[in-house]
């Protein structure tokens, strides 16, 4: 149990480091973790994720995103039309990090996606970052068809990013007893996630 605990406290300083953009901090706290016990899935998740980050900085232009969690709305709907032109101006001002997740707006920022952004430009110029929610799915048989419809709404073949949404000690404990790290670690070996997060 000091041993779990120490895992414990480890695990959530990097954490803390990672989510400041420490990532290479990060990485040094999470092998210390791996050290206690080498089959910790977050650490293992969070060290690839922090790799990631250093290395996909290079893609992202200007370091800065476009987060669709708030849109313009017209009659309860997301008026694509500004949104379009929010979306121009910021690929035109050099900008390319897109970030969404399917519990903004009641889903209808996946779609705004698509219709602003994946319809009227070249896949290979924007990052898009997508999340699973923890609070979507309740078993092991729900992730992919989650998945599916995420690429679908989105209108993408694969994510640059693929994040565990507010992931924490508590929402840990159902990600292990579903078997998402595994499921979303297969979907990056097809290419269908490029990054995990």
């Amino acid at each position: 149990h000091i041993i779990d605990q120490q895992v414990d406290e480890y695990y959530m300083e990097g954490l803390k480091l990672y989510s400041n953009a420490q990532w290479q901090e990060a990485i040094q706290i999470w092998e210390q973790v791996l050290k206690l016990n080498k089959r910790f899935d977050p650490a293992i998740l969070g060290i690839e994720s922090a790799r990631a980050q250093i290395n996909m900085f290079e893609n992202i232009k200007n370091k800065l995103g476009f987060g669709l969690m708030r849109l313009p709305m017209t009659n309860n709907e997301v008026d694509i039309e500004q949104t379009s032109k929010m979306v121009d101006l910021f690929i035109e001002s050099g900008f390319n990090y897109f970030d969404t997740a399917h519990v903004y707006i009641d889903g209808k920022s996946e779609t705004a996606i698509r219709d602003c952004l994946s319809a009227r430009y070249n896949r290979e110029d924007f990052v898009l970052a997508d999340k699973l929610s923890i609070w979507l799915y309740e078993k092991e048989e729900e992730i992919l068809p989650h998945f599916e419809q995420q690429l679908k709404l989105c209108g993408v073949d694969y994510f640059d990013f693929y994040l565990f949404h507010a992931l924490n000690r508590n929402s840990y404990k159902k990600h292990k007893s579903c078997n998402t790290f595994e499921i979303v670690k297969q979907l990056k070996r097809e290419g269908r996630v490029k990054h995990i997060a």
